[in-house]
Parts: C-alpha cells; sequence; structure tokens
C-alpha cells in the first residue's frame, strides 16, 4: 500500500512509501492453517509470542526498492521454503538429492554450488536483507515493539550499498545456512535477533519455516567464520544439523519464559 512521501531507506531517494514489511507477506500467509479454528500463524520476538494475523510492517521503502527485494531474493525463499499446507519443502528436496561434501551424526554439509537449482545469490540477498531492515527502527506487532537489533552503522551502510546493488557483499561479513533436517520443520517465524558475544563479532539470526539464516559481521570474523559462508567459501556450503531442529522450539520457550518475569 502506498504512503506517504519520504526517503527510502535503500536507496536514499525522496519517493512516496511503501508499507514494507520486515518478513516477505507471502512468507506469512504460508503459515495459515485452515484446519485450525485460529487460523493464524505464531510469531515470536522478544515482545510478542503467540497467534496473530497482524505483520510487522511500516513505511520504509520505495515502490522500485520493494520489487528490487522481491527479485533478489524474497520470491524464490518464499516458493523453496517449507510449506505446510502442503507439506513440500523443495529446498530440503534438493538437498536430500545431493552427495553431501561432508555428513556425521549430527547433520552433513553440501555445495549449494553443485545443486545448479539452488540460487545462492537470492540465499544471500534474502538474508542479508530482513537483517538490515531489522537493525533500523523499531518493528511493530500489535501492540508489541520489536527493538532494532544491534548493527553498528558501518555495516548497516555496507549491507545497505550491497542490497542497493552498489557494492558486492562486505567482506566482514558471512552468510551462513541451516536446513532444518526433521520431516515436518517448524512452522514458525524467529524475529531476527543478534547475539551476545565476547567478541567484537556480530552474529545475528532468524528462522523461517525449514530454514536458519544466520549473518556474521565484524573484523572479527574467523577462517572458521568465513569456511561455513555459503557464498565465499570455495565449498558453498548450505547444511543440515539435527541442532537446528529444536532451536525454533528453544527460542519459543526462552522467550516465553522471559515474557512471564516481566
Amino acid at each position: 500500500m502506498a504512503g506517504p512521501v519520504g526517503i527510502c531507506a535503500l536507496c536514499l531517494q525522496k519517493r512516496r512509501l511503501r508499507d514494507s514489511h520486515l518478513f516477505p507477506a507471502a512468507i506469512l500467509r504460508l503459515l495459515r492453517d485452515s484446519e485450525f479454528t485460529n487460523p493464524n500463524p505464531y510469531i515470536m520476538s522478544l515482545d510478542y509470542v503467540g497467534q496473530s494475523s497482524a505483520q510487522a510492517k511500516q513505511y520504509l521503502l520505495c515502490h522500485d526498492c520493494e520489487q528490487q527485494f522481491n527479485r533478489n531474493g524474497e520470491k524464490w525463499v518464499s516458493v523453496n521454503c517449507y510449506h505446510a499446507q502442503r507439506k513440500t519443502f523443495q529446498l530440503g528436496e534438493l538437498i536430500e538429492l545431493a552427495q553431501p561434501i561432508l555428513s556425521g551424526t549430527q547433520g552433513a554439509a553440501y555445495d549449494a554450488s553443485r545443486i545448479p537449482e539452488i540460487a545462492i545469490d537470492k540465499l544471500v540477498y534474502f538474508g542479508a536483507s530482513v537483517v538490515w531492515r531489522a537493525s533500523l527502527k523499531p518493528w511493530r506487532v500489535q501492540k508489541e515493539v520489536y527493538s532494532p537489533i544491534d548493527v553498528a552503522p558501518k555495516y548497516q551502510e555496507a549491507l545497505r550499498l550491497f542490497l542497493l546493488g552498489s557494492a558486492p557483499f562486505p567482506q566482514n561479513a558471512a552468510s551462513i545456512v541451516y536446513l532444518i533436517s526433521s520431516a515436518v520443520p517448524p512452522s514458525v517465524v524467529v524475529f531476527p535477533e543478534s547475539l551476545d558475544e565476547a567478541s567484537a563479532r556480530i552474529t545475528c539470526r532468524f528462522y523461517i519455516p525449514g530454514l536458519w539464516f544466520f549473518l556474521l559481521l565484524g573484523d572479527d570474523i574467523t577462517s572458521a567464520d568465513r569456511s561455513m559462508c555459503i557464498l565465499r567459501s570455495p565449498c558453498h556450503p548450505i547444511c543440515l544439523y539435527v541442532g537446528a531442529d529444536a532451536l525454533p522450539w528453544q527460542v519459543s520457550y526462552s522467550l516465553y519464559m522471559n515474557k512471564r518475569e516481566l
């Protein structure tokens, strides 16, 4: 929906702004389940845990930049993430047919560049776009407010230039993607958060059905971190990890208990 005239956060031009979503509306629609009395999805943040038809959105981007986000990542990820009603997970199915480059009891890693159907650039762009949006301003869901995640201004600007198409993916960044290995991935959305760490490295993460996205930022990124980057690592890893299966529910429980203590 078109809104007031203002400065677009991405192109920095004075344009009529759109009512921009933090997560694509197409992904949130996938979470609805018509078999239940309340078909609305579960949405989790530090300030809200529950079912709601509300979506985190605000006037942020112009029409052209909204379309660029859709073309460069949102549409592809929305199609290839887990679809609960159809019980399909196209990205997971592609992985199942591939030969792992590393495997063990805790999961496996695959070279995404060897699977032509996997759009590495769109996964990286989508992950960066959600983290960048979440770092700019507070986002509201109903009466609850989700505070901006902690990303330093210099990294915000580096991400903005990458998303705009004016610069490559930042050198001091690593994009990591984990797939849920269970047959029925959790049909929830975990809002972006930045994890507390002892180093100057910033670790941001969020979850959509079937997929965890991690974005590491900072001069303290290690060689081990870089080896996990789906874009820049020579083996372009995309991983199945057993520990990732339970993580959405662990985050949900933690948020619920924190909410009770407030």
